[in-house]
C-alpha cells in the first residue's frame, strides 16, 4: 500500500518538532529575552509579522512532501521541501531581528560608564 506509516511519519514527526520549537522560539523570546517590557512588545511586533503566512506554509510544505513521497512524485517532494526550508529560514532571520532589535534597544538605554568601574 502507498499509505504506508514510514512514509509519512518521519515528515509529519519533523514538522511537529519544527512547528514546536519555532511556536516555543516566538514565546520565549519576548518572555525572557533581552529588553524591557517595551522592548517585549515590539520583540512581539515583529515575531508576529507573517505569523500566519508562515505557518500555512510550513503545513502546506508538510503536505507536499508526504504528499510526494506518497505518490513517488519528486517534484512535488522538492516543492514541499523548499517551502518547508524557506519558511524555516525566514523564521529564523525574524528570530534574529527580534533579538537584535531588542539588544539594541537595550544596550542604547544603558547609562554611559566614565571612569573605572566599581
Amino acid at each position: 500500500s502507498a499509505w504506508s506509516l514510514g512514509t509519512i511519519a518521519a515528515p509529519l514527526a519533523v514538522g511537529c518538532f519544527v512547528q514546536a520549537l519555532l511556536g516555543a522560539w516566538s514565546h520565549l523570546l519576548p518572555a525572557i529575552g533581552p529588553g524591557d517590557t517595551t522592548a517585549h512588545r515590539r520583540q512581539r511586533e515583529r515575531l508576529g509579522r507573517a505569523a500566519t503566512l508562515r505557518l500555512v506554509a510550513l503545513n502546506l510544505g508538510i503536505a507536499l512532501v508526504v504528499l510526494g513521497g506518497v505518490v513517488a512524485f519528486s517534484a512535488l517532494t522538492l516543492a514541499g521541501a523548499v517551502l518547508v526550508g524557506g519558511t524555516i529560514a525566514g523564521s529564523i532571520v525574524i528570530f534574529v531581528s527580534a533579538f537584535r532589535l531588542a539588544r539594541a534597544e537595550l544596550l542604547a538605554n544603558e547609562p554611559l560608564r566614565v571612569g573605572p568601574a566599581g
